[in-house]
């Protein structure tokens, strides 16, 4: 970040702090001074100062007992998330029930900003003066929309992406910011509006150009290691056939020849992954699909030879997804009466893990692999279950 950046960086927040200095209503909670973003199994002093601001602002976690007004918890569990999911919500952030980077910025916003926040079924906060509330909900959406866009752009320098004009534009943000903060303190209400309206078009650009910059290469990538992760499972189950084609007295000399091969792929296209090749890593990947069919052509494997029909694959698979559930139930449950459910929590995601290679293998139509992914699922259940 050039000198520039972090004097007009400064100049801002000063802004900012004087901002909040106009008298607009009820104060924020004292700051929590958040360092990490926060989510479900996450402990500390942080959850706890979390949770007091959550249950004063109105976004109860408890009414009574661990999360409850007055005995806030270190910590982060089912209760805590909800709670946040609402506060989200009411204050336009995606509710997906974690403490992440744009819930932390719409905090300090707030925090800084003053103002009432909006509690879920209160009534609208009223004001003699709409065109101040106006002019500082446009300050605060623009002040967090270019806290997004910064923090985006310096991630893609350093990954070493494209930013394109991103930088242009920022600087365009924070000029248009600066002004539409230095308006609303001299009075001119409707200067602020449209400057910060600027401020956040200007940002926006910011955003765009910076996703542009990373979106191919993202996705690039992706398709890469799916077709990796694809090769690599696809050759476990192949080698899983070929076995049982051995004990059951088959010749799988040449299967297992073309399994090497298709090894050999699998490590072709890890290699031009490390070398970010994602062109060459698709290929590779690609034979060692081919090679892994040729082997298994050796065998004679076909959907017509699976012992499991294709009702006993789904009735597994759903009767897999109801343990699952019913699982989950049991851990929030305990979770809810102060146990540490962290273990049970983990063994539960490797369950869906399971579940979803079981669903993968029933959408192949190969039935034994699909309801024995399932059984694994629900042995997994069981080694959660246990765990509580």
């Amino acid at each position: 970040m050039n000198s520039f950046t972090k004097y007009a960086g400064a100049a801002v927040f000063a802004l900012v702090l004087a901002v909040a200095a106009v008298p607009s209503g009820t104060r924020a909670a004292s700051d929590c001074g958040f360092t990490r973003d926060l989510g479900l199994g996450a402990s500390g002093e942080d959850v706890r100062c979390l949770q007091r601001y959550l249950n004063s602002s109105g976004y109860v976690i408890a009414q009574s007992g661990p999360g409850a007004p007055g005995g806030e918890t270190s910590l982060y569990r089912a209760g805590t998330a909800a709670a946040v999911a609402k506060w989200q919500k009411a204050n336009g952030v995606t509710p997906s029930g974690s403490f992440g980077p744009v819930s932390r910025a719409k905090y300090k916003i707030l925090l800084i900003g003053g103002g009432t926040i909006p509690v879920p079924s209160s009534n609208p906060v009223t004001t003699t003066n709409s065109s101040v509330v106006t002019a500082r909900q446009a300050l605060l959406d623009a002040l967090k929309k270019y806290e997004l866009a910064q923090n985006d752009f310096d991630d893609a320098e350093d990954d070493n992406d494209d930013t394109g004009n991103a930088d242009d534009f920022l600087a365009d943000a924070r000029v248009a910011l600066i002004d539409a903060m230095m308006d609303f303190l001299n009075g001119n209400l409707s200067g602020a509006i449209t400057n910060a309206h600027d401020a956040d078009a200007s940002a926006e650009d910011a955003l765009d150009e910076i996703d542009s910059g990373s979106s191919s290469d993202d996705e690039d990538e992706g398709s890469a290691q799916d077709a990796i992760d694809d090769l690599d499972e696809a050759i476990k189950d192949a080698q899983d056939d070929i076995d049982n084609a051995d004990d059951d007295g088959y010749d799988v000399d040449d299967a297992n020849d073309l399994l090497d091969e298709a090894r050999d792929a699998l490590d072709d296209a890890e290699n031009a992954y490390d070398d970010e090749d994602w062109n060459d890593a698709l290929d590779a990947a690609e034979d060692g699909q081919n090679l892994v069919d040729d082997a298994l052509d050796e065998i004679g494997s076909s959907n017509s030879s699976s012992s499991a029909t294709k009702s006993d694959a789904k009735e597994a698979i759903n009767d897999a997804e109801d343990d699952i559930d019913s699982a989950q139930d049991d851990i929030d449950n305990a979770e809810d009466d102060g146990q540490d459910v962290d273990d049970a929590n983990d063994l539960l995601d490797e369950a869906r893990d399971a579940l979803d290679d079981a669903q993968n293998h029933y959408d192949d139509e190969r039935w034994d692999k699909a309801v024995d992914k399932a059984e694994d699922a629900q042995d997994l259940v069981d080694d959660a279950l246990d765990e509580i």
